[in-house]
């Protein structure tokens, strides 16, 4: 039984609602929780019929992943054929604002899964897998990088 992803929005560099995270499945019945960055110019369409098989169990049900899937800025909200490049910023955007855009992607991702898990604590304690591609491999690296650099 596959399902539309819930959208959520956060701010990226100068568009407060500009970034988007799709997720698909159920937190509450996931195994694993997936973020995966499309690289430029991919949005949501390459990667939108396997984040929804992931987020299903074998058999139909809720049970698979809890996958959520953003994008560079301004990539993630419209069909690569439907792209006029708005919500970007006209001077564009740093590797360090992309970065942080997919860490704030990832907060949120946390965020949702925590809520419906645990009302007690806002952290996850579920498996977590970055997935990248294209030009995501790049901001994923800067991602774990600053993640463990943080710590």
């Amino acid at each position: 039984m596959l399902t539309s992803p819930k959208v959520f929005n956060y701010p990226i560099p100068g568009n407060p609602t500009g970034g988007i995270l799709h997720i698909y499945g159920e937190a509450a019945a996931a195994q694993d929780v997936i973020l995966y960055c499309g690289g430029f110019p991919d949005g949501l369409e390459p990667i939108s019929n396997l984040a929804e098989r992931l987020a299903t169990a074998r058999d139909g049900q809720a049970g698979g992943c809890y996958f959520g899937v953003t994008c560079f800025p301004g990539f993630d909200n419209k069909t690569f054929n439907e792209q006029k490049f708005t919500g970007y910023k006209k001077s564009g955007f740093t590797f360090d604002e992309v970065t942080c855009c997919v860490r704030d992607a990832a907060d949120l991702l946390f965020k949702e899964h925590a809520k419906s898990v645990s009302s007690s604590t806002n952290e996850c304690k579920t498996a977590f897998t970055l997935m990248t591609h294209d030009w995501g491999v790049v901001i994923g690296h800067l991602f774990i990088n600053r993640a463990i650099e943080e710590r």
